[in-house]
């Protein structure tokens, strides 16, 4: 059925806009009209979709910066701390001579 518009193949649930009238199918403005109805909201809800994803990666990258900065400043610290074991090690075995 290609004169069939892409509304009335989606499922009841889905559809928004009723089905045209017998009176409309001979005239294509109305089915024009619905199909970009369909397509305006298609679009609106794709963009919801992407402002929700780039939210969320934005909340992803900076948990992931904070990660970061966490490990590096424990890294710090055991650092400072292997070197501080060291000078004890060194001061304990200058101290038995």
């Amino acid at each position: 059925m290609p004169n069939r518009c892409a509304a009335t193949n989606l499922s009841p649930i889905i559809r928004l806009l009723p089905e045209a009238p017998p009176q409309d199918r001979t005239d294509p403005v109305p089915a024009m009209r619905r199909e970009l109805s369909l397509l305006r909201i298609e679009l609106e809800r794709l963009r919801a979709l992407e402002n929700e994803a780039r939210k969320t990666n934005e909340l992803l990258v900076g948990y992931i910066d904070h990660l970061i900065d966490s490990r590096d400043e424990w890294r710090r610290g055991a650092e400072r701390l292997s070197a501080l074991c060291t000078r004890q090690s060194a001061c304990a075995v200058l101290d038995t001579n």
